[in-house]
């Protein structure tokens, strides 16, 4: 039987490992700095979406606020004009009875 031993075909000295261990050194700080990308993104992203709610918070106060106001303006109209048409009503029931004719 002819059998070869691996490690005599291809033998693994001190240099191949080294070159292994600077290459995933290499792939590591890659990753490190891919984690780090990552990290800065994320902390935007949070930010952003932060800033988004403070801002959605806001309009829904102005747009309350709006519509709160825009419906007390009409309704002082609304009243105004009831009040008015009632004084003419009133004004003219009161006119026969506190001048009458005859």
């Amino acid at each position: 039987m002819n059998y070869i031993h691996p490690m005599k075909e291809h033998p693994v000295d001190l240099q191949f490992i080294a070159r292994q261990l600077e290459r995933v050194i290499d792939e590591q700080r890659s990753l490190r700095q891919e984690v780090g990308d990552v990290r800065s993104l994320v902390l935007a992203v949070s930010d952003q979406s932060r800033r988004l709610d403070r801002h959605l918070t806001d309009m829904q106060a102005d747009l309350e606020l709006t519509i709160k106001s825009e419906i007390a303006g009409r309704m002082a109209n609304v009243e105004s004009r009831i009040e008015a048409r009632t004084d003419r009503i009133i004004n003219e029931f009161r006119d026969p009875l506190t001048h009458p004719k005859g």
